[in-house]
């Protein structure tokens, strides 16, 4: 099966299309993809800590007004993740936005 590669106008106007183009050519994500996106396991994990990431980040600029600190997302993920009880509850969290489509993964149990 051959792929012929037709020059559309309309192909230069999909967004979704652009904006992959310019992530798969950025540097740090290569490397990124290169060292953490090389099974499924890993690829659905770090989804997971994508989404807990915008989550987190979401409610502490809503609560303090600024972007969060590196070494306190370090520090409340370290801790979700050392605490079984929260690590389950975050993937338990994980699993229904996955099943029911959410918008966004419920982070109610954390509080700063």
């Amino acid at each position: 099966m051959d792929i012929i590669v037709k020059n559309d106008v309309n192909t230069n106007q999909n967004p979704f299309f652009n904006d992959l183009y310019k992530l798969m050519n950025n540097k740090i994500f290569q490397d990124f993809y290169k060292k953490y996106l090389n099974n499924w396991d890993n690829i659905n994990t770090t989804i997971l800590y994508f989404k807990l990431f915008y989550g987190i980040s979401n409610l502490y600029k809503k609560k303090f007004g600024k972007k969060i600190p590196n070494k306190d997302m370090n520090s409340i993920l370290k801790f979700i993740f050392s605490n079984s009880l929260l690590r389950k509850t975050v993937l338990q969290f994980y699993n229904d936005y996955k099943i029911h489509h959410l918008d966004e993964l419920n982070l109610n149990m954390i509080k700063f």
